[in-house]
């Protein structure tokens, strides 16, 4: 069963909402996040998402379930993934190799892609992702603590 790449809308901000506390979860691994008062993550700022059109938010679902989301906005110079999550239960199944090459089918041009430089697994999947996507041409480097792969597709 493949996966579906899916344009969230306002209405899908609680779905958002709820599965950023597990993308905040594991990120929590690479910063020092902490759970408030009631027991959650702070919300992730979503409303932009819902009023830029340069901003794109998507969900990913595999039949009924979803099982991640991706975060894309275009400025003049580039185009960057802000959040990438797949639950940890569909990792290593091909769906977040699947999901990225869509979102690239989706938003031709440059791109720069950013991750934590101790969040080394991120680093390794973006690099072989981006690798097959563009046949090795891409630059790396690292920028304010994190690495930085640009290239164009």
């Amino acid at each position: 069963m493949g996966v579906e790449l899916i344009r969230a809308t306002q209405a899908d901000e609680e779905v958002l909402k709820h599965l950023f506390q597990f993308y905040i979860y594991d990120f929590s691994e690479y910063m020092p996040i902490e759970v408030e008062g009631n027991g959650k993550y702070d919300d992730y700022p979503l409303a932009a998402y819902w009023v830029n059109p340069a901003y794109f938010p998507y969900l990913i679902k595999k039949g009924v379930h979803y099982i991640g989301f991706v975060l894309v906005k275009e400025s003049r110079t580039h185009t960057s993934i802000a959040e990438f999550f797949i639950m940890k239960r569909h990792r290593r199944g091909g769906f977040g190799k699947a999901i990225v090459h869509k979102i690239f089918h989706q938003h031709r041009g440059n791109w720069e892609i950013s991750q934590l430089k101790n969040n080394e697994p991120a680093q390794a999947f973006w690099r072989r992702v981006i690798n097959e996507a563009v046949a090795g041409t891409f630059t790396e480097e690292e920028r304010d603590n994190k690495v930085v792969q640009t290239f164009s597709v």
